[in-house]
């Protein structure tokens, strides 16, 4: 029986409420290179490290660190180390449930994310996966097609509503 690792991802949009993310042990968690258009994130660690990458720039942080800053429109990637338990908290200016309704609906059909569903939230969200060259108008143009068709195939997957 596999021991489930818990990722805290607490989203500060709404005083006291944290929505965990469970994993399974020996899950190598990474989160891709994306942008967001709407918003800075600010990341903190509580246990465990977290590597971040923003425009190419990688930072390990602790407990204790600074928060690492990431600004909009900037590409950035996070990642924990394997076998290593991770807490880290995400707080994003301006504040709003956005954040929140996107991790609930990226994660809504299981841990393991089909590529659908993902350009889908995308389309929702207001993240783009940022492509080989950095050229985030090329980003754009690739969620504004792709985003799309899964938009209007996958009637069926709706964006959730509240969380």
């Amino acid at each position: 029986m596999m021991e489930s690792q818990i990722l805290k991802c607490s989203m500060w949009h709404r005083i006291g409420t944290k929505y965990p993310l469970k994993l399974s042990r020996g899950v190598r968690w990474r989160y891709f290179d994306t942008l967001l258009q709407y918003h800075d994130e600010y990341m903190s660690v509580t246990e465990g490290r977290l590597e971040v990458t923003v425009e190419g720039i990688t930072r390990i942080i602790i407990a204790g660190d600074d928060p690492a800053f990431i600004p909009r429109w900037h590409v950035h990637s996070m990642k924990g180390f394997k076998g290593e338990k991770l807490v880290f908290q995400e707080k994003a200016v301006p504040a709003g449930p956005t954040k929140a309704l996107f991790f609930n609906d990226l994660l809504s059909q299981g841990p393991d994310v089909k590529i659908p569903h993902a350009l889908r939230v995308f389309w929702d969200g207001d993240t783009y996966p940022s492509l080989p060259g950095n050229i985030k108008l090329l980003d754009q143009i690739f969620m504004l097609v792709l985003g799309g068709i899964a938009k209007v195939t996958l009637f069926w997957d709706r964006r959730p509503k509240h969380f």
